[in-house]
């Protein structure tokens, strides 16, 4: 699969050799047209099967985020093809790696889990949507926050 040339949306295939047929798409600034980037995924995952889960990384635009996703489930649906959303909070990454210890640990004391996330946590809940387990789940958001959004 062609990884799309729009920036707020980055569309790999990502289960090679884990016999899953699925799709990663990174909705990281929010599309300002959901129709075009539903239309934009979806054109893109179809072919595929399986299931497609947006990594939604930046509680900005959500909105926008969720439109897109509706769109694109409501297409792919019929045709068998969930579609989910994973909603990492903070994680240990390169991309955290400017916070300092005091304010990671301070985020960290503000979940009821008193950690941040780690890749392996994000990776947890995308194997598992993407699994057959997860059959019958389409439509969702998964928090992967340490329950921070209950809070």
């Amino acid at each position: 699969m062609v990884g799309s040339r729009n920036p707020a949306l980055g569309i790999l295939p990502f289960s090679k050799g884990r016999g899953i047929p699925s799709s990663l798409f990174f909705a990281t600034g929010g599309a300002k047209e959901p129709g075009h980037a539903a239309r934009k995924v979806v054109s893109e995952i179809e072919a595929e099967g399986g299931t497609a889960i947006a990594v939604k990384a930046d509680v900005r635009n959500m909105d926008r985020t969720e439109a897109m996703v509706r769109k694109v489930t409501a297409a792919l649906g019929p045709k068998g093809i969930r579609v989910n959303v994973v909603a990492p909070g903070l994680t240990e990454t390169d991309a955290t790696s400017f916070l300092s210890k005091g304010e990671k640990d301070g985020s960290a004391r503000m979940t009821p889990l008193r950690r941040i996330g780690l890749p392996g946590d994000v990776a947890g809940a995308v194997l598992f949507l993407a699994s057959e387990e997860a059959r019958f789940i389409s439509g969702s958001y998964l928090p992967v926050s340490g329950g921070i959004h209950m809070t």
